[in-house]
């Protein structure tokens, strides 16, 4: 199984303003919401291997100073 991942990112410039120093992030895991395949297991897929969630969107932030 493969699945499309994405990262999206925007680094300001180093200074003493407010903004400054400020890198935002938003980040898609299985952008296409993919099922595992099925495994004849109790849960019906391999749980070492893949995650069940599904596509998941995270958006961060950080400050650097």
């Amino acid at each position: 199984m493969n699945t499309v991942d994405a990262r999206l990112g925007y680094r300001t410039a180093m200074g003493s303003g407010v903004f400054d120093g400020m890198e935002i992030g938003l980040n898609a895991v299985n952008v296409f919401d993919a099922s595992p395949p099925f495994v004849d297991t109790e849960l019906g897929y391999d749980y070492v291997n893949f995650d069940p969630y599904g596509r998941v969107i995270s958006l961060g932030i950080q400050k650097s100073w």
